[in-house]
């Protein structure tokens, strides 16, 4: 698993956060990003990496069914590409 530790997404997560609430929903108070690599027993230590960067061209709304490890896509937007 890949985690990240600070930077864009968790002030995303904060504004989203925001207006959840505005909106009558709960938001979540622990908030961990990260991308999964694999699922298995064998356990690696936390080891710093250089940090990954990548572009995003979706902003895509998932319903994750905790530990089902099922997700459902409820909504998808295209983010404008920069120039």
């Amino acid at each position: 698993m890949l985690l990240a530790d600070d930077g864009p997404v968790f002030e995303l997560h904060k504004l989203l956060g925001v207006e959840m609430l505005r909106n009558g929903l709960k938001a979540s108070d622990h908030f961990v990003p990260h991308l999964t690599l694999a699922y298995d027993q064998k356990f690696i230590s936390r080891q710093p990496i250089e940090p990954i960067s990548f572009v995003a061209h979706d902003f895509i709304f998932v319903h994750s069914l905790r530990g089902l490890t099922k997700y459902l896509f409820l909504d998808r937007w295209p983010l404008p590409l920069a120039s």
